[in-house]
């Protein structure tokens, strides 16, 4: 009899066990991630100490020293200053001047080119202490708007092949700077993500993520839903808490929606809000389709809370929070 209950209890416990251990696959990609989430910890068990600011410099991104920084390429004005303002990044990771960006291989394996494009700065805010996470969904819609007029002026040039529009929040995501900024690069390639979603898709008819929006909109992994647009934790989230951003309607880039920027803005903040429980750093991605594809545009919100080690090295993962945890921390109903 008590081998008998021994050997029970031991089956519910490997039961347990394997609720709380599964390996998934992206929704399109050859990815694999073992959600082993500890179903004991608590969101807030993950929080963050609060981050000092590291040194006591002048901050170049203030108003007043607006000299500190290369030639302003544009601003949105606000009373007698600015609210949001934009210019070429003094330590650029691409210039103009580097030759013809043409892409080239020699000898089967060294393929390389100049890194050709442009590398700008957008200054989210006039207000040193003020994060992304702190601003009102007005802001957030005209940031959007100039994060779009930044894509679409890049474009316009020669040899651009990719405009890639982030966010880095937190030492963790790799912010050198305090003041709240955004980075728009316009370069000679388009990101591999970007080129394998959309070998991804050809082997679906029609877009596979209007399909996958459909199924997550029922789903334990959704955070929030407004007539125009659904977020939800995606299914084998490779990071901790990662959320995603979709237009219910198909569109290719972020300038396909420019009538519903405040409601996306609004949907963006309250992902921000939850995050800034926790303190932690994050990037945020655009994920827009190239102008000679049809990928379907969306947001990813990728918190940097947990390191990766080797066996993420080899190309898979571990996420320690289920999507289910994550979505519901969103939704309010884990703290």
């Amino acid at each position: 009899m008590e081998r008998a209950c021994k050997e029970l209890f031991q089956g519910l416990r490997d039961a347990i066990r394997r609720l709380s251990m599964e390996l998934r696959k992206d929704y399109l990609l050859d990815k694999y991630v073992i959600v082993a989430a500890d179903r004991a910890k608590r969101p807030s068990d993950f929080m963050k100490e609060k981050e000092e600011e590291r040194n006591n410099n002048i901050c170049p991104f203030c108003p007043g020293n607006e000299h500190m920084t290369p030639e302003e390429t544009g601003r949105h004005h606000e009373n007698n200053g600015w609210k949001i303002r934009w210019f070429t990044n003094k330590f650029p990771a691409v210039e103009m001047s580097k030759g013809d960006g043409v892409i080239r291989t020699d000898k089967d394996f060294f393929t390389y080119s100049d890194a050709h494009g442009v590398h700008e700065l957008i200054i989210d805010t006039p207000i040193h202490h003020q994060q992304m996470w702190d601003l009102d969904s007005r802001h957030l819609a005209d940031l959007l708007g100039a994060y779009n007029y930044r894509t679409e002026e890049l474009y316009r040039i020669p040899g651009i092949y990719y405009v890639a529009v982030f966010k880095n929040h937190g030492k963790e995501a790799g912010t050198s700077i305090y003041h709240s900024h955004s980075q728009v690069i316009g370069f000679n390639a388009v990101p591999s993500l970007v080129r394998e979603l959309l070998d991804a898709c050809k082997h679906y008819d029609g877009c596979p993520f209007c399909r996958i929006i459909e199924a997550e909109m029922n789903s334990e992994r959704k955070v929030a839903e407004t007539e125009n647009f659904l977020s939800f934790a995606p299914y084998a989230s490779v990071f901790p808490f990662e959320a995603w951003i979709f237009p219910k309607r198909h569109a290719r880039a972020l300038g396909n929606l420019k009538d519903c920027f405040f409601e996306l803005a609004h949907m963006l903040k309250g992902i921000l809000g939850s995050l800034k429980q926790l303190n932690c750093s994050y990037n945020i991605i655009f994920v827009n389709s190239p102008l000679d594809a049809d990928l379907h545009f969306h947001i990813r919100v990728i918190p940097r809370i947990s390191k990766q080690g080797g066996f993420e090295m080899l190309g898979s993962y571990i996420n320690a929070v289920s999507p289910e945890q994550a979505a519901a921390f969103y939704r309010g109903e884990q703290s």
